[in-house]
This record gives structure tokens, sequence and C-alpha cells, in this order.
């Protein structure tokens, strides 16, 4: 990580006094294109971030598979695409900068009804906030990006167009590396800390050795595949139960983390509010 750090200010300084500089940081100078740098960035951060956490609450955690726990995405998908088709209605009410904001915000919602339904598990108030969380999410996540994209290029020189198209997919692709690399942190040491809090209480019976977490939440029910009885109903038990207390952490996290992004992006740009 330090040798990636300084790779990284190494370029920048060199790009920054080169004749040709392959990315124009000066562009960063522009308040409105600047505010779409942290809030494109959100976007790939929360839709990694989704996938990566979902995807085995889905499949693992309540038992349905892949080919199911895909289905259950769904919300996810159908309301990207419904989100992609109301985009130019949503900046012609507006503009860009106001659909933008809104996007932030309603990925912040999504997030943490789906960290609420996670954690109130396989009931029916569980689920109707989980799907409606994705609902959300996915609106924001497929409105947001062409208005941030139209709204930050359209204050550019068009002899900058390039440069500064490049720049913002490099800050939106980093943002699916941030994501999946947080919300596995958060993910994986909430996880860990409620497993073996749990363990000790939910072992009575058992061999407490049975109750020694693998690493992950995959593991753990593909260990206790191998174990009969109550051993592999408690170890199954345990596991969910940490696994839905680490979802709840990371989406809350994730939520305020944008929440936070949306206040910056606000602030940034608060004099340069296009409504085309």
């Amino acid at each position: 990580m330090l040798t990636g750090a300084a790779l990284i200010v190494g370029f920048v300084a060199w790009d920054h006094h080169a004749s040709n500089p392959l990315m124009k940081l000066s562009l960063m100078r522009n308040p409105s294109f600047a505010a779409n740098v942290p809030a494109l960035l959100m976007l790939n951060f929360s839709m990694y971030g989704i996938i990566f956490i979902m995807s085995a609450y889905l499949e693992t955690v309540t038992s349905h598979g892949a080919f199911v726990g895909g289905l259950l995405l769904m919300p996810l998908v159908v309301a990207s695409i419904v989100g992609s088709l109301c985009n130019g209605q949503a900046t012609s009410w507006i503009g860009y900068r106001g659909a933008s904001l809104l996007s932030l915000i309603m990925l912040a919602a999504g997030m943490a009804a789906m960290g609420g339904g996670a954690f109130l598990g396989d009931t029916v108030v569980g689920w109707i906030l989980l799907i409606t969380g994705q609902a959300v999410a996915g609106l924001g996540l497929s409105a947001g990006q062409p208005a941030m994209l139209t709204w930050a290029m359209s204050t550019m020189p068009a002899e900058h167009s390039g440069s500064g198209s490049s720049l913002l997919t490099v800050f939106h692709q980093f943002g699916s590396i941030i994501g999946v690399g947080i919300f596995g942190s958060i993910s994986g040491g909430m996880y860990a800390t409620r497993f073996q809090s749990d363990a000790s209480a939910a072992a009575a019976g058992t061999n407490p050795g049975h109750l020694t977490s693998a690493g992950s939440v995959n593991l753990d029910f593909q260990q206790a595949q191998r174990l009969t009885g109550q051993a592999a109903e408690t170890l199954r038990t345990v596991a969910a139960k940490a696994y839905e207390s680490s979802m709840l952490a990371s989406f809350l996290i994730a939520a305020l983390v944008i929440a936070i992004t949306t206040t910056a992006v606000a602030a940034i740009s608060r004099k340069h509010n296009l409504h085309d």
C-alpha cells in the first residue's frame, strides 16, 4: 500500500509538469467538474458493494442458492432500467445538479433500508425493506450516472473533453475498487466479532470446537454441512446472525459516507447550478 501511494504521488507530480499530461488534474479547479468526481465514485462504490455483500446473503444465509439468489437481485436491476428511462424527465424538472444530488440521497436511503432488512432476517418486514432498498438504490444508480457525466462535461471546453472524460472514468472505476475493499473489510471484521461474541452462548450442548469460524459465512455454512444434528444447526444460526449484523453495519456506514459525500457535492457546486 505504501509503494502504491508513493507511485501515485510520483505519477501526479510527473504528470503535473509534463508538456502533454496524460491526466489534466487542473480540471479539478472547476467546481462543477470537481463535485462530480466524488459523486461518480460513490456510484460504483455503492453498486459493487451491494453486489458483494448481498450475494452471500441471498445465496448462502437464506439458503436460496445461486440461481434464486440472483433472481432476488432483480429489484436492483429492474429499478436501474426504470431509472435510466426516467433520467431525461428528472433532469428537465430539477436540472443536472438536482438529479445528481437526488440520486446520491436515494443511494443512501436504499443502503440504510437494505441494512435494516438484512438485520430483521427472514421476516415479511425484512424482505420488504430489502426489496425496497434495492429498488431505491437502483433508481439512484441509473439516474445519477448520466446526469453527473452530462453536468460535469457541460462545463468543459471542447478541447478538454477527452481529458475530462478520462479523468472522470478513472475516479468512477476507482469507486468499484474501494467499494469491494471497504465493504469487504467492514463486513469481514464485523462478522468475526459478532461470531465470536455469540459462539460461547450458542455452543451450549454442543462441542465448542464446532463453533470456530472458518473465516467467512460461506466457509462456515460449508463447515455446517459436514456436521450433523444440533451442532450443524447452531453453527448455521450463529453464522447467519453474525452476517446479518455485519450487513447492517456495512450498509449503515456506507449510507453515512454517501450522505457526507452528498453534502460535499452540494457545497462544492452550490454556485454552479446548471438547469439545462
